[in-house]
C-alpha cells in the first residue's frame, strides 16, 4: 500500500495531506521468517550468550550387534541394541562394564529365505521376525529404527560387499545396514555412530 502511495506522488498525482495512512492488509498468516540462517547455524550456550559453542558436552553412542546362523532356506540369529550416553567403548569394556545403559534390548532373530527379491546384488534375502528376549522395551531407545518386538523385516546379505542391507520399510529401496565378517554360514554384524546430544540440567549438584 505504501509503493503504490509512493508511484501516484511519481505520477504527479499528490495524496492528500488530510487522507488517513493506508490500511495494513497483513492477515495475519504471513510465512514466520526465522531470524538466523540454519545452514551456518552454530549453537550458542544460552549460560554465556556471548560465547560460541563448537564442542558439544554429552554424546550419545549406539551400537548394534549381532549374528545370523544360515541353514538351508532359513536363518536364526540374534541383535543386541545398547545406547549410552558419555562412554566411549573399547572392545575390552563394552560388553562387560556395568554401564548405565539408556537402551538395552536383546532380540531373537527367525527367518525364511525370500525367492525373486529385489535386492540387486544380495546372495540371500530373509523375511525376519524380531522378538525381544531381555532387556528394554524398544521404545526406550533413541534410535528410530529400533525394531518393534514381533516386527518383520526383509534382510538381505551381499557376500561380496560384507553387508547387510534392509528392504526400508518394503519400499524396495535396498539401505546398507549392517557391516559384516565371518564365512560360511555363520555371520556377525555391527553398526555404530554416535551423536552429540544435550542433557537436560536437572540442577542436581551432586
Amino acid at each position: 500500500m505504501w509503493i503504490a502511495a509512493f508511484l501516484l506522488g511519481c505520477n504527479g498525482t499528490d495524496p492528500s495531506p488530510d487522507a488517513p495512512p493506508p490500511t495494513d492488509t497483513d492477515t495475519g498468516d504471513d510465512p514466520v521468517l526465522l531470524p538466523i540462517d540454519t545452514s551456518k547455524f552454530i549453537p550458542r550456550d544460552t549460560s554465556e550468550p556471548d560465547v560460541i559453542d563448537v564442542q558439544p558436552d554429552d554424546f550419545l553412542f549406539l551400537r548394534h550387534f549381532g549374528t545370523w546362523e544360515l541353514s538351508g532356506g532359513f536363518m536364526s540369529g540374534n541383535l543386541t541394541i545398547r545406547e549410552y550416553v558419555n562412554f566411549i567403548d573399547t572392545a575390552d569394556t563394552i560388553d562387560t562394564a556395568p554401564l548405565p545403559w539408556v537402551c538395552n534390548v536383546e532380540y531373537a532373530l527367525t527367518g525364511e529365505r525370500v525367492d525373486n527379491a529385489t535386492c540387486p546384488t544380495c546372495t540371500d534375502v530373509f523375511n525376519i521376525q524380531h522378538v525381544v528376549t531381555n532387556g528394554a522395551s524398544p521404545a526406550s531407545c533413541r534410535e528410530p529404527d529400533a525394531p518393534a518386538d514381533g516386527v518383520v523385516w526383509q534382510l538381505g546379505y551381499d557376500r561380496d560387499a560384507e553387508r547387510i542391507f534392509h528392504n526400508y520399510y518394503g519400499t524396495d529401496v535396498w539401505v546398507p545396514w549392517f557391516t559384516t565378517t565371518g564365512n560360511g554360514n555363520t555371520i556377525d554384524f555391527e553398526w555404530e555412530a554416535t551423536l552429540a546430544i544435550e542433557v537436560e540440567d536437572t540442577g542436581d549438584a551432586g
